[in-house]
């Protein structure tokens, strides 16, 4: 399994469509935590992915006062 993903390959990943990735890229997936930017690239971490699904990086979020399930309920996802 690779360690780090474009946005269409965490797309693939996850059970979220590319849009929401996109969106969710500076409010709910950090720079420097969740994602890196290389060569004017967008590059996800699986493991970091992994624990922001799991809830396991809640506790910036919840210092920011940010939910990430409340965001996300937000969004309806188009199969």
């Amino acid at each position: 399994m690779k360690k780090y993903y474009s946005i269409k390959q965490a797309s693939e990943y996850l059970p979220f469509s590319e849009s929401l990735i996109r969106r969710e890229i500076g409010k709910s997936l950090l720079e420097g935590i969740h994602f890196f930017k290389k060569f004017g690239k967008i590059v996800l971490e699986r493991e970091a992915l992994d624990d922001w699904m799991e809830g396991k990086d809640g506790e910036y979020n919840r210092k920011q006062g940010y939910s990430l399930d409340e965001h996300l309920s937000q969004f309806q996802e188009v199969s």
